[in-house]
């Protein structure tokens, strides 16, 4: 004989509170004021988002753009990160923001600026695609970033028709990018959602995790320069009173038009998540708050739901 549950009591089982196959809930959204002009917090693992405040509203990246630039970097080179790449005139080609200005920023958006993080990369200098990565993603070099995307197609503007029509894949809808490095641009923008979005496909790699957890960026010798090091940008990972030991990542940005921008990620007893704060002032304010913010959605309590399968 078989017996089988009434309606009544299969949703009183689905909704038991904890077995092997629960996964871990707020029970409300998280209370807090942010400085800044938008934000967002998400689980990594489940996309569930636990903190948002004008997370669709259209803002300036700055240099979190260069998570876009690492994830799709990547996802070309399958792996084969040690090849090496030349940095063309081209790549390197610099201009003043004032120039750009004069030009109604009709010049190709993707030019240096002299007052930009940089690498000191030189013409013709050789670099695997992993240092240049690590360059990007640790020590915000724009030079790094543009080598990347010249290296990786004909020409930086075909690497961003592809770049953006990717993203637009993973489905970041509100995202346009104009450079790889997050220079201003009127027409470079995304929202905090678009990039938590890329940032939580991005911490699914092996290679871009490593990358920007590390502290610091040692640059190698190459045919044209001795080997030099660059402090990682992220506060959250250097020792100092801003250091958050829980901090994986990500990405920090700044330039006058986006203010300061960061994307962090932390991993706190077998959850991890993605903090994203646009348009912040202040020296330090956008660490403390992400700092606050991992903390509250970690202290939070939670609960656990049942989820049978069959």
């Amino acid at each position: 004989m078989f017996s089988f549950f009434t309606p009544s009591a299969f949703l009183l089982l689905f909704s038991l509170s904890i077995s092997c196959f629960g996964f871990p809930l707020f029970s409300r959204p998280l209370d807090f004021a942010i400085k800044g002009e938008a934000a967002i917090l998400i689980n990594a693992e489940s996309g569930a988002v636990l903190f948002e405040k004008n997370s669709l509203r259209p803002l300036y990246p700055a240099s979190t753009t260069k998570i876009a630039t690492a994830l799709y970097a990547l996802h070309l080179l399958k792996g084969e990160t040690q090849k090496m790449v030349t940095a063309n005139k081209e790549s390197l080609k610099v201009v003043t923001d004032s120039y750009k200005k004069s030009k109604d920023y009709q010049i190709p958006p993707y030019w240096l600026e002299p007052d930009g993080t940089h690498i000191r990369l030189k013409l013709g200098e050789e670099m695997s695609y992993d240092s240049l990565l690590q360059g990007m993603l640790i020590a915000s070099g724009n030079d790094a970033a543009n080598v990347i995307a010249q290296g990786l197609a004909e020409t930086i503007p075909l690497f961003m028709t592809n770049l953006n029509a990717f993203l637009k894949e993973l489905g970041c809808q509100n995202t346009h990018y104009c450079n790889p490095h997050g220079l201003h641009h009127p027409q470079h923008q995304t929202t905090a959602k678009d990039l938590a979005k890329m940032s939580m496909i991005a911490l699914k790699n092996p290679k871009f995790c490593e990358m920007v957890k590390q502290s610091s960026f040692r640059r190698p010798q190459t045919n044209l320069q001795a080997p030099d090091t660059f402090a990682q940008t992220n506060r959250l990972l250097r020792n100092g009173p801003l250091r958050y030991a829980p901090a994986i990542g990500v990405k920090t940005g700044y330039h006058s038009k986006a203010k300061k921008t960061f994307v962090g990620a932390a991993t706190l007893q077998g959850r991890t998540l993605v903090v994203v704060l646009l348009g912040y002032g202040g020296k330090n304010t956008i660490f403390e708050e992400a700092k606050a913010l991992f903390e509250l959605a970690f202290n939070e309590k939670q609960e656990k739901k049942i989820y049978l399968i069959f």
